[in-house]
């Protein structure tokens, strides 16, 4: 179900709400996905550093993964993972998803192919992940691009809608409370799910990979 702006905060400010949170001992591994350049690293560089970094950011084969805490009425460690630039190669492998709670998927306002890339990125978590065991959180980004946008809000909403009316947030990477109210929302509906077990996964480099109309988000 998508929220308005006012009903983003309250998920933020947690303490309002009377459900329990699950007790998590382990990191929530959040991953970022979305095609080249829609702005994964600048969001995942946010997040960790709380800094939008001055320079262009060049990709290189690898996975990043950061660890934050963040407050959602208890502490959680939330692990976020980066491809770094492998899905200019199509070698995103299967044991990225593996174990993931939850997905950022993101495309650039500006770029309609992104947009469209969103389906083929769905299918591949699917693949690994049952869709019951993953929560979402669809991101359009570069919103303070006023020229040249391709992606409507509207095309953006019909898509959330088919995939369960998962939130739908627009934001520019270059604002850290933007991309704090993104990670809030998922993982505070991350946190209301029963316990998972304990992540004992590796990251295999080598292996090869396997309608409700409302206004947008804006973080």
């Amino acid at each position: 179900m998508l929220h308005s702006v006012s009903e983003v905060s309250l998920v933020i400010d947690i303490a309002s709400f009377s459900f329990s949170f699950r007790k998590m001992a382990d990191p929530l591994k959040v991953v970022l996905v979305g095609s080249s350049a829609v702005g994964k690293t600048s969001f995942f560089t946010m997040f960790e550093t709380k800094t939008f970094p001055g320079f262009h950011l060049s990709s290189s084969l690898g996975i990043s993964i950061g660890n934050v805490e963040v407050d959602v009425g208890q502490v959680v460690t939330v692990s976020m993972w980066d491809t770094a630039g492998q899905e200019r190669f199509n070698s995103v492998n299967s044991s990225y998803y593996q174990n993931a709670v939850g997905a950022i998927l993101m495309f650039d306002l500006s770029r309609e192919e992104t947009f469209g890339d969103i389906t083929k990125h769905m299918t591949q978590i699917y693949k690994v992940v049952d869709p019951s065991e993953i929560e979402l959180v669809l991101v359009g980004n570069k919103k303070d691009i006023k020229d040249g946008r391709q992606v409507s809000c509207e095309d953006a909403e019909e898509l959330s809608a088919q995939y369960g009316n998962i939130p739908y947030f627009e934001i520019t990477t270059q604002h850290y409370g933007e991309v704090s109210k993104v990670v809030s929302n998922l993982v505070s509906r991350i946190a209301r799910r029963p316990c998972r077990p304990r992540s004992t996964s590796t990251v295999n480099l080598q292996e090869q990979p396997a309608n409700l109309k409302r206004c947008c988000l804006e973080g």
